[in-house]
């Protein structure tokens, strides 16, 4: 029986970070920092919980939080973030070392694809992506596979409860 190497959050990220760049995308994360005091922390001005990444390829904008395993959920506080940004129409990601195929196919998505840009409100708890169907109604890009299924719920339709 194979067993899979547990892979670190600061692993994870970096792997993220090189494929998004190579992709093109703009990438914003802030660093944690050693303080005076000897603890770690990441100075910010402003609400905690703000996602992990911040990622730009006009026309798109996507704030992602990354977890080194699904066992390890967001904070309250990083559900709040991620509730108001997808509440404000932005593509909001929760990513683990196992959604490495989703978050590839996110990252390589077509900016011209009207399959692979979120449009419209969708109700909370379905996925962006498919707007709850779980299927693509065609792939005109080659980014989409052409499978049909939505890369992001994996044809459920629903996003993963936090």
């Amino acid at each position: 029986m194979k067993r899979c190497v547990p892979v670190k959050e600061k692993a994870f990220q970096r792997t993220v970070v090189e494929y998004a760049r190579l992709m093109g995308w703009r990438i914003h994360h802030t660093r944690p920092a050693l303080a005076q005091s000897g603890r770690w922390h990441t100075p910010l001005q402003g609400d905690r919980g703000l996602p992990d990444l911040i990622l730009c390829r006009p026309p798109r904008l996507l704030f992602v939080e990354l977890k080194a395993n699904r066992q390890r959920k967001p904070t309250l506080e990083q559900r709040a973030w991620l509730a108001d940004l997808r509440a404000c129409g932005v593509e909001v990601y929760l990513w683990t070392p196992e959604d490495w195929h989703a978050v590839r196919q996110v990252l390589a998505r077509s900016r011209d694809c009207p399959d692979c840009v979120a449009d419209g409100e969708t109700p909370k708890g379905l996925c962006v992506e498919c707007g709850g169907t779980g299927r693509l109604d065609e792939s005109p890009c080659e980014e989409c596979s052409g499978s049909g299924l939505c890369a992001t719920c994996s044809g459920t339709g629903e996003l993963e409860s936090w």
